[in-house]
């Protein structure tokens, strides 16, 4: 069934849905979707209302109310839509609505990006009855907030038209101003909230200057860095977050903090400063060590092997030092339990990884720790029924769904059945946006494939340096092979590849710990290219 996107919504081929970029699901009435099949076929073209209501009333003639501007207006509610900053639909008065809306080739990409609101604000009129310090304060700190935060998220005053749809946005957050006069000073409170979950997580009293000098402000600017820090903090330690049965697992929450402020950046170099400027000022936090232990390990999985038995055994010490402080929260137990495994502590990290599961409630971080704890030791099977279990409770498109399904990929991929591969694969190749690591995924999932990897894969390979060729035989190593503990599962995850480049550029281009780690594989593989 082909989907068809529009604007931020995807929606399926008989727009009986559609689905928005924070993954809500709109549901469309009989009636409605006969206006949107006929507005969608006749784009750009002025349809009366006569006509629409020739659309909608032959669907059911004797209950329809024939009030077509009633209609178009729930519709356009459904949408995102407004008749004074049409997206969608566009009004022609006194003849009829247009459907402006461009169909896009590409599914749209889920924003990570902040919608910042400033307003309400109190106290505004009284300050500036002399002057005009609070209306300066005001536009300043927007301005600065824009700056500060980036062009990938939004600020806009409460009140100002709206020229986005702010569902496309993850996050939104509300800055209440209330201008008071304390001590004959005036001064400005700024009280932030989160308005996906009503909670208030920030507070300031800023005092304001008698003359306030627009745009360069220090002390706005110190105060904007003060905002935008608290919410990256919370974006990272989650703080205050209500842990749900569904909630995200420890690497896929930092990854999201990463995306937010630094979209693109993939070293997360930025939260491991932040996590290291904590434990710097308190060593005994313990939970920002897990972090730092999480976010050392994320840098591998997004191709960073830089120094990385030095990181590796950073990790293990960072979590066997602050283990005891963690044990009774399910959701950093888990993340350690994941960590000490992979550094070849087995009993221990499997032992904790079902503690994780008992305490709960973080009952899809801890079944895909020990989904992924199955899979290595080669009950495939079993830790492929975890992932599903984690998998229901996600949500398609999000970045714990995707997660999953590349590690149930990889499972699939370590048993060789190709088919169920292929169709994940494409799935997830799909849903990444850059191009290169579409290319590196096809090889990770497909290069064993002959009946899919054929001669357009082939020649982009040939394309690829040899140098990132070696790079993404080490990568697939590390991130799939490596901790596999049968050396079959280990030579179904690398055959493809390292046959792949073998043949491309001979021996040398296969590094020396992926031979030894599959030394059946390559003696076989250096046979055949004798013969």
């Amino acid at each position: 069934m082909e989907e068809k996107y529009y604007g931020d919504l995807v929606f399926d081929s008989d727009f009986i849905f559609a689905i928005t970029k924070n993954n809500k699901k709109i549901k469309f009435t009989k009636y409605e979707r006969a206006l949107l099949t006929n507005f969608a076929s006749r784009p750009g073209k002025l349809l009366s209302r006569s006509m629409l209501l020739d659309f909608v009333v032959g669907i059911d003639k004797t209950s329809f109310d024939r009030n077509i501007d009633y209609l178009i207006s729930r519709l356009r509610r459904k949408l995102g839509d407004s008749a004074g900053n049409p997206l969608f639909i566009a009004t022609q008065y006194g003849e009829g609505y247009i459907w402006i809306a461009k169909r896009n080739e590409q599914k749209p990409k889920i924003e990570q990006g902040i919608y910042f609101s400033i307003g309400p604000i109190y106290g505004l009129d009284k300050i500036d009855e002399k002057n005009k310090i609070g209306e300066e304060f005001v536009n300043d700190l927007k301005f600065l907030l824009r700056e500060s935060l980036g062009s990938e998220h939004r600020v806009e005053l409460i009140g100002a038209e709206k020229t986005e749809n702010i569902s496309r946005y993850q996050l939104h957050y509300t800055l209440e101003l209330s201008f008071l006069m304390l001590k004959n000073i005036w001064t400005c409170s700024l009280v932030t909230l989160n308005q996906k979950t009503g909670q208030v997580f920030d507070s300031i009293l800023h005092t304001l200057p008698l003359q306030q000098k627009s745009g360069s402000n220090n002390s706005i600017c110190i105060l904007v860095e003060k905002i935008k820090e608290k919410i990256w903090n919370k974006q990272i330690f989650r703080e205050n977050e209500q842990i749900k049965a569904s909630s995200d697992s420890l690497v896929v929450g930092l990854y999201k903090a990463s995306m937010l402020f630094e979209p693109g950046l993939d070293d997360f170099s930025e939260v491991e400063k932040k996590l290291r400027e904590c434990l710097r000022l308190n060593p005994q936090d313990h939970y920002a060590a897990i972090l730092l232990a999480t976010n050392l390990h994320i840098q591998m999985y997004t191709g960073n092997l830089n120094h990385l038995e030095t990181r590796e055994k950073e990790i293990e010490v960072l979590v066997l030092k602050h283990l005891p402080y963690v044990q009774n929260d399910a959701l950093y137990l888990s993340a350690a339990a994941e960590r000490l495994y992979g550094q070849g502590h087995h009993d221990l990290g499997e032992l904790l990884a079902y503690r994780a599961l008992d305490l709960g409630p973080s009952y899809a971080a801890c079944y895909l720790v020990i989904g992924r704890i199955k899979v290595l030791q080669g009950d495939i099977y079993e830790g492929i029924s975890y992932y599903e279990k984690s998998i229901e409770m996600s949500k398609e498109g999000d970045t714990m769904y995707i997660l999953l399904q590349t590690m149930k990929c990889i499972a699939y991929l370590s048993l060789g059945e190709h088919e169920q591969v292929r169709n994940l694969a494409a799935y997830i190749i799909k849903m990444e946006p850059e191009e290169h690591k579409k290319i590196a995924l096809g090889i990770m999932f497909l290069a064993g494939d002959r009946e899919v990897f054929g001669p357009t894969y082939i020649e982009t390979s040939k394309q690829l340096p040899v140098e990132f060729a070696r790079y993404l035989l080490e990568v697939i190593y590390h991130i799939g092979a490596r901790l596999f503990h049968h050396e079959k599962h280990r030579e179904n995850l690398l055959k493809g590849p390292v046959n792949l480049f073998y043949n491309l550029h001979g021996c040398s281009i296969v590094p020396e710990k992926v031979r030894k780690s599959i030394p059946r594989l390559y003696s076989d593989i250096e046979n055949q290219s004798i013969k």
